[in-house]
């Protein structure tokens, strides 16, 4: 899930268009590079709803339409490649990208349609500020309105995004996530506990293997797993036994891991057996694996210069799920409508 709306175009946020029920115009000049492609992408890949002259509707609103139009710039992003290699990509290549940037437009434009309706704006000093930021980021003043002129843009375009920008950021903040709260127990615990590990492995693989192929797999991993509980050299066993050929000069070390890397059942065993210990046989989705733990380590930062970052990762899960139900409520209350015609 994306809830911010930024799209960046070579450092520089681009322009959504207004909400409006008319398709917006192709944003193109003819002679631009930007139009040169998307003449190639109708006439010679044979996506002629693409023309850089017209503004094909996808989908609409009771309140919005996006078109063609409206999307081309983050198309052009998306598909901006050397002209040469643009033959590789098939009509349905294409169009598949193509529904996924309108359907992620039409997103943004239900939160805006909903984020004016529950009256929310944003001051000019606001924008301001966020616009300096981009002068201080591209050295001022003079040389960002340089950058932007080279995509197209406007400085008032760039204020224009800002402002949305700003707008769905306190919407989700002030009304559509207002209501999560983490227990401030819950964020210490999480701050408390083992953050990354480092260890060795022993894995032997069995994607595409029988059943009875993978029993004589595990049959050998038991016999290694003897042997290394017996005191014979992980590394040793590692480097003559194991199917990761990438890690055996460093015998199978992997170092200062974080959660979230593994396979799970392979993450639990790493973050629960004691420090030198051997795990018993884990199985993954690729095989099996024998785990020596080296170290685990703790959140080093203090406390309080984390407790935002620890939140933020802690209610990820139900933001997710808020703006999926979110979302669908939208597209009822505006009645949302695929159009697609894309073979007109």
């Amino acid at each position: 899930m994306n809830y911010r709306s930024s799209i960046v175009f070579a450092g520089v946020l681009l322009i959504s268009a207004s909400c409006s029920s008319r398709p917006d115009p192709p944003p193109f000049e003819k002679g631009s590079d930007e139009y040169a492609f998307f003449r190639t992408v109708a006439d010679s890949i044979g996506v002629s709803f693409l023309d850089p002259d017209r503004s094909v509707p996808l989908i609409e609103s009771n309140r919005f339409m996006v078109s063609t139009g409206s999307i081309m710039r983050q198309l052009h992003e998306k598909l901006r490649i050397h002209t040469r290699d643009l033959y590789y990509r098939t009509p349905e290549d294409i169009i598949n990208v193509v529904l996924q940037v309108a359907r992620e437009e039409a997103s943004k434009r239900l939160i805006l349609t909903s984020a004016r309706d529950n009256k929310i704006k944003i001051s000019d000093e606001r924008i301001d500020e966020e616009l300096q930021k981009l002068y201080d980021k591209y050295r001022g003043n003079k040389a960002f309105v340089q950058k932007i002129i080279l995509v197209g843009q406007s400085e008032e375009q760039i204020r224009k995004t800002i402002e949305q920008n700003q707008i769905i950021e306190k919407y989700f903040n002030t009304i559509a996530f207002a209501g999560i709260d983490i227990p401030e127990e819950e964020i210490r615990k999480d701050y408390e506990t083992e953050k990354t590990v480092s260890l060795r492995h022993i894995v032997m693989l069995t994607e595409d293997k029988s059943e009875a192929e993978k029993i004589s797999i595990r049959e050998k991993m038991e016999k290694i797993l003897a042997k290394a509980r017996a005191g014979e050299d992980f590394v040793r066993l590692m480097q003559v036994h194991s199917e990761d050929k990438r890690l055996r000069a460093s015998g199978g070390l992997h170092e200062n891991v974080p959660r979230g890397k593994f396979y799970e059942s392979f993450e639990e065993a790493a973050f629960s057996i004691p420090l030198g210990e051997i795990s018993d046989i884990v199985e993954t989705d690729i095989g099996y694996h024998i785990i020596k733990v080296i170290d685990r380590k703790k959140e080093t930062r203090p406390y309080e210069s984390v407790r935002e970052e620890i939140r933020d990762r802690l209610s990820a899960p139900e933001k997710s799920r808020i703006y999926t139900v979110l979302i669908d409520s939208l597209k009822t209350r505006y009645e949302y409508r695929e159009l697609l015609n894309v073979g007109s």
